[in-house]
């Protein structure tokens, strides 16, 4: 469903598994390359907020504040996940793009 505030949203990052995964955040304000891994879409790379690290395949739960001013604020996830057999062959995968409403 849509990003609501005071609710909970459940994400989760597959790929090459066993593998591990960082979820970040961004503000949808720029993009970098990063070799061999691909392109972090999210945003500035200075403006990335490290979000959680788990298991690939393991249900993230990310709880949206209750505070009516985020409504219409917009934000992407985006994490780099990397197989346990060979961490240097990971990649970026596709962004999730929202928009919190109330």
């Amino acid at each position: 469903g849509q990003p609501r505030t005071g609710t909970t949203m459940n994400f989760t990052v597959t790929g090459s598994a066993p593998g591990l995964f960082v979820l970040f955040a961004g503000f949808l304000d720029g993009v970098s390359f990063h070799n061999p891994f691909g392109i972090v879409n999210a945003g500035a790379v200075a403006n990335i907020i490290i979000l959680t690290t788990d298991t690939i395949g393991v249900p993230i739960p990310l709880a949206i504040p209750n505070l009516p001013y985020l409504e219409g604020f917009p934000f992407a996830l985006q994490s780099a996940a990397v197989p346990l057999s060979n961490p240097t062959i990971g990649n970026l995968t596709n962004i999730y793009r929202g928009i919190v409403f109330n």
